[in-house]
């Protein structure tokens, strides 16, 4: 089908294009390029660079009809929500109104939106369910939390059909350090580098990482599903910040040890999401080990490629 992707020049929005690409959908990139690279995308797809609300208001959609949206372009760091929720109020919520009613202008029928993790804050029950009680305890999985509301009235009302992927903690190669999930960015890059990163509080927090192409392939899933609804994608595995580092460390610095610095506001101390309704509903499981995404992770590090992300 005829798919717009917006963010889909920056790192999980590439690696989607990748796979909708060697799926035969017809694509067209929106992105401001303020993280995201122009060559990270295939030369054979289409770029326009712009803001997406200001590419929603000047009728770009209409122009393209895209069949489907692919939604990743959004303000994606916890912090600067807690420091400027009104931005990232604006950016998340209300300029993604925008896009959407643009796409139901344009005769879009199908979004694909990157929701987060964040939406549960501290959640009662690892791994957590999707049906588990959403309590954001940052601006940033608020607005993520309003839209996947707002998807399911425009669903409700028969204007768009949708999926709302819940991401883990995703990694890999072409990942910058900004975002809610920069860390193994982070720490590939100082290590990498002959640096030594910080590790924020005492590092016993715990994520689920979920390595990028397995990301990509529930994004193309839940395209072409005609359901409705909010998965996670996720691994259901918890990993401290400390075991993390440990498994860096070896490979590209062994010896190393970091420093403790103070935990980050915004930030839950543990997280992990079941996958069991994605794979019940849509067919999709992880395939990618910690081990073996961690090392592809590193290597593209070592190579020198993530020297210039932002």
């Amino acid at each position: 089908m005829r798919v717009l992707v917006t963010g889909g020049a920056g790192f999980i929005g590439s690696h989607a294009v990748d796979r909708l690409r060697a799926d035969g959908h017809e694509l067209l990139v929106l992105d401001d390029l303020s993280s995201g690279r122009l060559e990270n995308l295939p030369s054979e797809v289409p770029c326009e660079v712009a803001d997406f609300a200001a590419a929603a208001r000047s009728g770009l959609l209409e122009r393209f009809r895209p069949a489907a949206i692919v939604h990743f372009a959004a303000q994606v760091d916890a912090r600067r929500s807690v420091a400027e929720p009104v931005v990232d109020a604006r950016i998340n919520l209300i300029d993604t109104l925008e896009l959407l009613a643009a796409g139901r202008r344009s005769g879009a029928r199908r979004v694909v939106f990157a929701s987060s993790a964040a939406v549960y804050g501290e959640p009662d029950r690892i791994p957590t369910p999707e049906g588990a009680a959403t309590r954001p305890i940052s601006p940033y999985g608020a607005g993520k939390r309003a839209v996947e509301l707002y998807l399911d009235a425009l669903a409700a009302t028969g204007g768009l059909s949708f999926a709302a992927l819940r991401f883990a903690n995703v990694y890999g190669p072409r990942q910058g350090a900004i975002g809610e999930a920069g860390v193994v960015a982070t720490f590939c890059r100082r290590l990498a580098s002959g640096g030594v990163p910080e590790i924020h509080g005492d590092g016993g927090q715990t994520r689920d990482y979920v390595y990028v192409t397995d990301v990509a392939r529930a994004v193309a899933l839940a395209l072409v599903s005609d359901v409705d609804g909010v998965w996670n994608v996720s691994t259901g595995v918890e990993t401290s910040v400390n075991e993390l580092f440990a498994r860096l460390a070896e490979t590209l610095a062994p010896g190393v040890r970091a420093p403790h610095g103070e935990a980050r506001p915004g930030d839950p101390r543990r997280s992990a999401l079941s996958f069991a309704r994605i794979e019940r509903e849509l067919g999709w499981r992880p395939r990618t080990s910690l081990a073996e995404g961690l090392a592809a992770t590193a290597a593209w590090f070592l190579a020198g490629e993530g020297k210039s992300s932002p």
